[in-house]
């Protein structure tokens, strides 16, 4: 078995790790490369699309196979995709008309119609349940970090390799805990955070202070910088459920989500295994 690394090597974005045994082939992630190799370097820029950003190319110059992936996943992916595309389409009209790329015309990596197809080619497999690859199975384990995230665990004979992205926490508002995964010979795994450890925390008291913290200056709106994929929707919950802790004192809390993110379907919120909705 070989593991060629493709992406997300000595920086963040671009997740692309491919598996060889000489006979069959497996990509796990397929992730879009963002920002500039500078910030890239330092963790920053990134965002979900780079574990997936990158299919629409892949289904465009000729990918025909199954994309396994959970079922929360299958709902969300063609949201951000087809969002990532107009934006790749956007971004390219605007170096044209500024004339500012190196490309004569420049182009979109890929386009909003390139990232329609990739729903196609989606197989949802939820949790704990084994894929047959023939000599090779997988199994996706949650991983607690936003809706549909998972450790991914690919078995081969005796050799069982397990590749898994950033982990949550154990309280979060909507996503199941993330579970420990069964052994592995080896690991794969993102290290974004790695050096961190999530303190004992109360979240809905967190929020609210800050917001009492911000009103209490007088500002009559606090406004919260977040990703909709699942950010956002747990702030929403926690507001619901803490309105009573709240109400007096920060009446005007709002979110403001990135707009490289498309928000989530309340379909793909239910199908979260264990979600509270």
């Amino acid at each position: 078995m070989e593991i060629t690394f493709l992406g997300a090597a000595r920086t963040v974005t671009g997740s692309k790790f491919l598996l060889s045994d000489g006979e069959q082939r497996v990509l796990v992630d397929c992730g879009l490369f963002q920002g500039l190799k500078r910030l890239r370097q330092r963790n920053w820029q990134s965002l979900p699309v780079d574990h997936s950003g990158y299919l629409p190319a892949l289904v465009r110059d000729g990918f025909r196979g199954p994309i396994y992936c959970t079922p929360p996943s299958e709902d969300l992916l063609p949201i951000l995709l087809t969002d990532s595309g107009r934006l790749q389409e956007e971004d390219a009209a605007y170096a044209n008309r500024k004339g500012f790329s190196k490309h004569r015309p420049a182009l979109p990596l890929y386009t909003e119609d390139d990232a329609k197809r990739v729903a196609k080619r989606l197989e949802a497999v939820g949790y704990h349940t084994d894929v047959d690859l023939g000599s090779w199975t997988l199994s996706f384990e949650p991983a607690g970090h936003i809706l549909g995230a998972a450790s991914l665990t690919i078995a081969r004979d005796s050799t069982r390799f397990l590749f898994s992205g950033d982990l949550g926490r154990d309280d979060a508002p909507l996503i199941p805990p993330p579970e420990i995964p069964p052994s592995a010979d080896w690991i794969v795994m993102e290290g974004t955070y790695g050096s961190r450890n999530h303190p004992d925390a109360d979240l809905e008291e967190n929020l609210g202070e800050v917001a009492r913290r911000t009103l209490g200056r007088g500002r009559k709106r606090s406004c919260t910088p977040s990703t909709s994929s699942s950010t956002a929707e747990s702030y929403r919950r926690c507001r619901s459920t803490s309105t009573a802790r709240w109400r007096s004192t920060s009446p005007s809390c709002t979110c403001a989500t990135k707009p490289t993110i498309g928000s989530p379907s309340r379909s793909a919120v239910r199908r979260s295994a264990g979600c509270v909705w």
